[in-house]
């Protein structure tokens, strides 16, 4: 039993740590907090607006379908690298000693996103997804096979006990007159 709980445990912790890690790269998108440059990806081929647009609405899904665990293994690996190919255009592309520890952050950031699903299970990854729990039908075998019979009713002859009740339901309908129908509790 203490083993159920571990594990309801360990997957509340994942869900609360994927959510915090999805809010750093939300954060990154909306350009809250210092983080991967979005554009860094799509500048060569489109301009800088149109790239800033595109990379952030990139990041920006990417980042609450993974906080939500939507398809958690396709969303963490498109997460993971995003960021990765970001960084290393961002701060490899014109090197600099100082982007080291930038390069640093979001590789550990990275491999943090991959970790996240990575120690989960068939059946953990079906239920990391913080939206979309549904119940599942299970399949309940019987230990010994059952061999059905017929069952008939008791005869209602034998139920001497419902008859002697009807019996007194009907004598005592006939105690009350018509004169007294309007008031139903003349006879107590």
């Amino acid at each position: 039993m203490a083993q159920k709980n571990d594990r309801w445990l360990d997957q509340t912790g994942m869900n609360i740590i994927r959510i915090v890690i999805g809010s750093y790269f939300l954060g990154a998108s909306l350009d809250l907090v210092d983080g991967v440059d979005q554009t860094a990806l799509l500048v060569p081929f489109i301009n800088i607006e149109v790239a800033d647009l595109i990379g952030s609405t990139l990041l920006f899904s990417l980042s609450v379908a993974f906080m939500t665990g939507i398809f958690l293994r396709t969303t963490a690996l498109m997460l993971a690298l995003f960021v990765l190919c970001s960084s290393i255009i961002q701060n490899f592309v014109a090197f600099d000693l100082g982007n080291v520890s930038d390069f640093w952050r979001d590789l550990t950031l990275v491999c943090a996103v991959i970790l996240n699903y990575s120690n989960l299970g068939r059946r953990e990854i079906r239920k990391a997804s913080v939206l979309a729990r549904r119940a599942r039908a299970r399949h309940i075998f019987a230990k010994e096979n059952v061999t059905p019979r017929r069952v008939t009713p008791e005869n209602l002859s034998k139920r001497p006990v419902q008859r002697d009740i009807r019996n007194a339901l009907f004598s005592s309908s006939s105690l009350y007159s018509d004169e007294d129908s309007d008031n139903i509790f003349a006879n107590i």
